[in-house]
């Protein structure tokens, strides 16, 4: 699946001998996960300009980073945690917001009426939330 999504991505993961084989698939998770964002907010590919800010952040950082140092770089500066979205769940007419971590954004605009869309700072999700996940994903869990 990984390979398929960016081989672009797939080298410069390849630029680090300390990492886990499985940053690949957990990344190309993530991504996914942000699918459809972008196409909506401003017909962009979300895919892809993830995977160019992605592969931007691993060629700044040094050879001898590890699945550790990985993990708080992505958590702090991981571009589609600042994908924001909320609206009203059309089952139970709640106010909701979208969690990348938890739901995919085509799960989540199926289930609401989407009323604000935007890229902005803070992240929609804690470094610490982003951090443990990274960590999850990586010993197999997600």
């Amino acid at each position: 699946m990984y390979d398929v999504l960016s081989p672009q991505l797939n080298k410069s993961l390849n630029r680090f001998p300390h990492l886990s084989d499985s940053w690949g698939t957990v990344l190309a998770c993530l991504i996914i996960q942000c699918g459809g964002f972008l196409e909506q907010f401003d017909g962009s590919n979300t895919s892809s300009w993830l995977i160019q800010k992605t592969v931007s952040l691993l060629d700044g950082l040094r050879e001898d980073t590890d699945d550790t140092i990985l993990s708080i770089k992505l958590a702090q500066q991981f571009e589609g945690f600042y994908f924001q979205a909320a609206g009203i769940c059309l089952n139970s007419g709640k106010n909701v917001a979208w969690n990348s971590l938890t739901e995919s954004f085509h799960a989540f605009a199926r289930h609401t009426a989407i009323v604000d869309l935007c890229i902005s700072s803070p992240a929609h999700i804690s470094e610490s939330e982003a951090a443990s996940w990274f960590q999850a994903a990586l010993n197999g869990g997600r």
